[in-house]
């Protein structure tokens, strides 16, 4: 409790105050580069991912509407939803 701070609502941490307080062992430098690396790739599949959602939510905001009042009409596409859903 003592590390904690919830200024905002939002339990956050008193990072300073710990450091100042706390040992903290680092690994050894190998470690942190094949580390840093991983970590790259996997914020950069995150960035890939929250774009793709960005245009998939755009994408169903310009089509939903249209397809509710009737504008766009997939009645004859050939789409199976059994296989869809």
């Amino acid at each position: 409790m003592e590390y904690q701070t919830q200024s905002t609502g939002r339990t956050g941490l008193k990072f300073f105050v710990f450091a100042q307080r706390e040992l903290v062992l680092l690994p050894v430098p190998d470690v942190c580069t094949t580390f840093d690396r991983y970590m790259e790739d996997l914020f950069g599949q995150i960035a890939n991912l929250g774009e793709r959602n960005r245009n998939l939510r755009q994408t169903s905001d310009l089509l939903l509407p249209k397809l509710i009042s009737g504008e766009l009409n997939v009645s004859e596409l050939d789409i199976d939803i059994k296989k869809v859903a």
